[in-house]
């Protein structure tokens, strides 16, 4: 019983690993806050985009009903981030974990 226990904890933890929390700056001079865990991404702490898959650039992709957001390789504390919104409006900039 207490193997169970210990690797149904260690399933919840690993599960979990994968999270972080970014303030994210575009070449237009938009700033917006992200966090991501559990592969679904919250934007400014209100919007939601989930997890869709990587492209061929390597970027991991984000998207919800209006907008595909598009994270790059972290380079120490900071990454790439691109935007794209379903009226054809496209930025790109970065990110700095927090």
């Amino acid at each position: 019983m207490f193997k169970i226990c210990l690797f149904l904890s260690a399933l919840l933890l690993s599960s979990n690993l994968y999270a972080y929390s970014a303030t994210c700056d575009t070449r237009d001079g938009k700033q917006f806050h992200i966090s991501v865990q559990n592969k679904v991404m919250k934007i400014d702490h209100k919007y939601s985009a989930f997890y869709k898959g990587r492209d061929d650039e390597g970027y991991y992709i984000y998207s919800n009903k209006g907008y595909t957001y598009s994270t790059g390789k972290f380079d120490g504390d900071m990454f790439p981030i691109k935007v794209k919104n379903k009226w054809g409006i496209d930025a790109s900039g970065t990110c700095k974990l927090q």
